[in-house]
C-alpha cells in the first residue's frame, strides 16, 4: 500500500489516487484500521495529462520535454507509452520536467505522456474523528483499489535521509548504485514501518512520534533491510538477517512492547519508563 496521505483534523484535506486508463465513474470510502467505515461514497473528480515528448530521451536522463504541461505537477505519475515506462514527477518547469529518477528505456519523439489522477476533497466535518493506519477503498469504473490515509493533527512526513542510512552502515555509500532512488527506498522503508505498528494494538501505537529521532532510525534500519534483501551474496544474506532482526526490536522497542534500555548498558534499569518521555541515549562507536 502507498505511503499515507495526510488529512488534519478538524480541517480535511485532499485524497488522490494515480491510474493509467481515465475513468467514467468514481467514488471513494475511508476506512478505519478497525474496520470502521468513517467517509462512504464520497464522489471523485478526475484530471488527466495528456501530452507527447517533443524530443527523443534517452535511458538514464532526469528529465524529458512535453509540448504541454498542463495537469503536471511535482508528485504526479506519468506513463511514456511507446515502451511503455512509468514516470514520477520532481519538478515542472515547461517544457521540461524532471524525474525522480532515471529513464529505464530509450523513447522516441512524439511518444505520448498520459496520466490520470482520481481525487476527492474531504472536508472539515468528514475529518472530524482520527484514524491513525485508515485507507481508501477507490470505486473506479465497478473496480476496488486501495490507499493509505491519515487524520491527525500532524502529518507523518518521512524525515529520515540518507544519512541516516551511512550514520548505521557507512559502507551503503559505496554498495548503492547510482541509479538507485535513495528517496523511494526511504518511502518504502517508511511505509514498512508504518505496517509494522499498525499491526500494534491500539494503545501501543498512540505513543510512536514520527518526528523524533527514533522513528528516523527505524526507517533508515527499514531501508537496509529492504536494501540487502535484494543484493545477491551470503554476505547481503546476513546483513538482511540482521536487519529484520534489529528492526523487529527496535519497533518493539518504539511502541513499548519492550521495555527501553535509555542508557544502551544493555540492562533495564527500575528509572526506565515505557513512554514517550523516555529519551534513549545514543552511543557512537
Amino acid at each position: 500500500m502507498s505511503l499515507p496521505q495526510h488529512l488534519t483534523f478538524g480541517e480535511g484535506g485532499t485524497v488522490s489516487i494515480n491510474l493509467l486508463e481515465q475513468p467514467t465513474t468514481a467514488n471513494v470510502s475511508i476506512v478505519q484500521g478497525d474496520g470502521t467505515t468513517v467517509v462512504s461514497g464520497l464522489a471523485a473528480t478526475v484530471s488527466t495529462i495528456n501530452t507527447t515528448l517533443t524530443n527523443a530521451a534517452t535511458r538514464g536522463e532526469f528529465a524529458i520535454n512535453v509540448d504541454g504541461t498542463t495537469g503536471i505537477a511535482v508528485g504526479s505519475v506519468m506513463h511514456i507509452t511507446d515502451d511503455p515506462e512509468e514516470v514520477l514527477v520532481s519538478k515542472v518547469v515547461a517544457p521540461e520536467v524532471t524525474l525522480r529518477r532515471p529513464l529505464l528505456r530509450d523513447h522516441l519523439s512524439a511518444s505520448a505522456v498520459q496520466g490520470t489522477q482520481v481525487s476527492a476533497v474531504v472536508n472539515a466535518q468528514l475529518s472530524n474523528a482520527l484514524w491513525w493506519d485508515g485507507h481508501c477503498e477507490w470505486l473506479v469504473d465497478g473496480v476496488k483499489y486501495f490507499t493509505a490515509v491519515e487524520c491527525t493533527k500532524y502529518p507523518i512526513d518521512r524525515l529520515a535521509t540518507v544519512q541516516d542510512i551511512e550514520d548505521i552502515e557507512p559502507s551503503f555509500y559505496h554498495l548503492a548504485d547510482e541509479e538507485l532512488d535513495v528517496d523511494r527506498l526511504l518511502d518504502l522503508a517508511l511505509t514498512h514501518v508504518l505496517k509494522r505498528i499498525a499491526a500494534k494494538s491500539p494503545d501501543m501505537r498512540v505513543k510512536v512520534f514520527p518526528g523524533s529521532t527514533e522513528f528516523r532510525h527505524v526507517t533508515a534500519l527499514a531501508a537496509l533491510k529492504l536494501f540487502f534483501m535484494r543484493q545477491r551474496g551470503e554476505d547481503a544474506a546476513t546483513l538482511y538477517e540482521r536487519y529484520t532482526t534489529v528492526l523487529r526490536g527496535e519497533i518493539d522497542s518504539l511502541v513499548g512492547v519492550i521495555p527501553r534500555d535509555a542508557d544502551q548498558d544493555g540492562v533495564i534499569e527500575p528509572s526506565d519508563k515505557i513512554s514517550m518521555r523516555s529519551v534513549r541515549l545514543w552511543r557512537g562507536g
